[in-house]
C-alpha cells in the first residue's frame, strides 16, 4: 500500500523521470518529451542534445544539459547548457564541448514546464560512452 501510494505520488506531482525519451502520458499535463543525446566525436568532443516538449503551447519551456564525466564514485558536471521558450510548445538545446581528456561522460538533462501556475520537472539521461 506504501508503494503503491509513493507511485501515485509521484506520478500526480510531475516528478515521475522520463525512460527513452518520453514523458509517461498518465505523469504529467502538459510535458509530452522529454529527451538527451550525446554523439562522440573524432577529436575528443562530444555533441549534445536536449529537447522539452508539450502536448500544447504553454507560459514558459526549458531544458538545461548537464555534460558529466564520472570521477570513481559519482557523476561530476562538467559543463552546462540552457534554453528556454516563452508561449510555445518544444525547446532544443544543441551545442559541442571543447576538447574533452578521456573518461566516461554522459548527459543528463533537466526538463521544465510552466503554465498557469502548474509546474512539471523531469530529467532524462543519454547513454554514458568512453572516449
Amino acid at each position: 500500500m506504501v508503494t503503491v501510494s509513493m507511485l501515485l505520488f509521484l506520478l500526480t506531482s510531475g516528478l515521475a523521470e522520463a525512460k527513452n525519451g518520453r514523458a509517461t502520458p498518465q505523469a504529467f499535463n502538459y510535458l509530452s518529451k522529454a529527451q538527451s543525446l550525446m554523439f562522440v566525436n573524432a577529436n575528443n568532443t562530444i555533441s549534445v542534445k536536449g529537447e522539452t516538449g508539450a502536448y500544447t503551447d504553454v507560459e514558459k519551456i526549458a531544458v538545461t544539459v548537464y555534460l558529466e564525466k564520472y570521477n570513481g564514485s559519482g557523476w561530476t558536471v562538467v559543463k552546462s547548457w540552457d534554453n528556454c521558450n516563452y508561449d510555445d510548445s518544444n525547446v532544443i538545446y544543441t551545442g559541442t564541448s571543447g576538447t574533452l581528456s578521456p573518461g566516461t561522460y554522459r548527459v543528463k538533462s533537466y526538463h521544465r514546464i510552466d503554465n498557469h501556475g502548474t509546474v512539471e520537472t523531469t530529467n532524462s539521461y543519454a547513454n554514458q560512452q568512453t572516449i
